[in-house]
């Protein structure tokens, strides 16, 4: 059964439904976006989606509404004020990918003009593929 098949099987009010429906899928193309989403799929790695879909709103919370510059500037204090952050995944490793990701989306931004205008040039891809990225 995919996704969407399994989805469509569940209330309205479902997180994965709620999901499903507004985010899957869906081509994002501001920077503070892609990263949060990158932020996510980062921390749902040995976990289940259901898990981090849960926690959406306290990870934009931890970090500072996905604003890539702030993440970037983070300091060995931040880091410990987020792994005593129970709204989130507190896994040091997660949250050094995060911060290690922000300075590289910079480095992107700075070459190309956005995070978008990047994953643009080097995936020219359907939506299917756009999914796996």
């Amino acid at each position: 059964m995919s996704y969407c098949e399994y989805c469509q099987k569940l209330p309205p009010d479902n997180n994965h439904r709620i999901y499903h429906d507004t985010k899957y899928g869906v081509k994002i193309s501001d920077d503070r976006e892609l990263f949060g989403r990158f932020i996510l799929e980062i921390n749902q790695a040995g976990l289940s989606w259901d898990i981090i879909l849960k926690r959406e709103e306290q990870f934009r919370q931890a970090f500072d509404n996905y604003d890539i510059g702030l993440i970037a500037q983070y300091t060995e204090s931040t880091i410990d004020e987020l792994m005593m952050n129970a709204g989130i995944i507190r896994n040091r490793k997660k949250i050094e990918a995060v911060i290690h990701n922000a300075n590289r989306v910079l480095a992107l931004q700075e070459e190309y003009g956005s995070f978008y205008a990047w994953i643009e040039s080097n995936h020219t891809i359907n939506t299917e593929e756009w999914v796996k990225l």
